[in-house]
């Protein structure tokens, strides 16, 4: 596709605005620098909260209802874009993204599948997992976020040069500014489910304050297991010191007041919250889940094992009564993730993928 003008035709089954989960962001922010570097670009989605068809800046989102007419339009949409339009690129890996990338298929469109985790591919005998195969063996790239998926399909004998291992991007803000301060702001964001752990985390509190009084914590995000935390940090002797402020759309400006960011997951894919985090170099504590290693590096010292409270109190606390530290720290993040993770950086790195199709 060398010779050949780049025409990328997204889906994604809730493509912003509004934002509603990391997948989309990643797509809203990709959409936008593609249009920035000149290459023609068009959304596809589903109405969601009231938004129908609509033109952005440059970007045309075409929008159907999420009904049985509106399944049925999909292919026939796909058809209709094809003579101007060659790269179909799905963000969504459910039913309906698989289907599309088959019509696309057919349809003669270049193939681009987000791949979501290695794990679907587990089930080898499965209805399931032979679907996945079929479908990852007929897409024309294969995007994975971590390298344990990039590796995990390689043993799976997929063919390397289809498989396209690249990170999220974040749009780069200024630096944060690292004041000495009594009282220091801890950040928990994202759901209030298991996987999460935030219990862990008002766990760590409760032993950070046998040392150190002058924390507060707000945790951001909603969930099933939001009256059972509520209960844990009542239970505990902390409420005093903790906030469950709910779902918060300006979750930036919620970092930015914030002095450490803490994940406690046991489980967590290339974490969007991180990448704002790390985009404004706020100093980061967080368990040693999957993509730990690739976004702060594998020595980082603030990561800790999954489930130990102890070591998540201790990291916390060193961080909390060092500002010097803390503005080590934040440097470090800062320009690790110019470097690594910024959007303009993952947008070229993907407008060279796209011309070698």
């Amino acid at each position: 596709m060398k010779d050949k003008k780049l025409s990328v035709l997204m889906f994604d089954a809730a493509f912003p605005p509004p934002i509603i989960g990391g997948k989309e962001k990643q797509a809203y922010l990709l959409s936008q620098e593609l249009i920035r570097n000149g290459i023609d670009v068009m959304a596809l989605s589903y109405v969601h909260n009231s938004n129908k068809t609509e033109l952005i800046g440059k970007l045309s989102i075409e929008r159907v209802k999420k009904d049985l007419l509106g399944f049925a339009y999909l292919p026939l949409f796909l058809l209709k874009m094809k003579a101007k339009h060659n790269i179909l690129h799905i963000h969504t890996p459910s039913r309906i993204g698989v289907s599309l990338l088959i019509v696309g298929k057919l349809l003669g469109y270049k193939t681009v599948f987000k791949f979501p985790n290695e794990n679907m591919l587990d089930n080898k005998n499965s209805i399931s997992g032979k679907i996945w195969k079929l479908i990852v063996k007929k897409s024309d790239m294969l995007i994975t976020l971590e390298r344990s998926t990039y590796s995990k399909l390689l043993k799976e004998n997929f063919i390397e040069k289809k498989i396209f291992n690249v990170s999220n991007g974040v749009e780069i803000s200024k630096i944060k500014k690292n004041t000495k301060k009594k009282n220091i702001e801890l950040i928990f964001l994202g759901r209030l489910v298991p996987q999460k752990k935030c219990d862990d985390l008002l766990k760590a509190c409760e032993k950070l304050d046998e040392n150190f009084k002058n924390w507060h914590l707000s945790i951001v995000g909603e969930g099933y297991l939001y009256d059972d935390l509520v209960s844990l940090s009542v239970e505990l002797g902390i409420d005093k010191k903790v906030d469950f402020v709910g779902y918060q759309s300006n979750t930036m400006e919620w970092l930015k007041k914030s002095d450490i960011f803490v994940i406690s997951s046991e489980r967590e894919g290339m974490s969007n919250s991180m990448l704002e985090a790390m985009s404004i170099g706020l100093p980061i504590v967080t368990t040693k889940v999957s993509s730990t290693e690739e976004m702060l590096g594998k020595d980082y010292e603030f990561a800790v094992d999954i489930g130990d409270v102890d070591s998540l109190a201790s990291k916390i606390f060193k961080l909390s009564s060092d500002i010097n530290k803390r503005r080590d720290i934040s440097k470090f993040i800062y320009d690790r993730c110019v470097e690594k993770f910024s959007i303009k950086s993952v947008a070229k790195k993907y407008i060279e993928r796209y011309k070698e199709l």
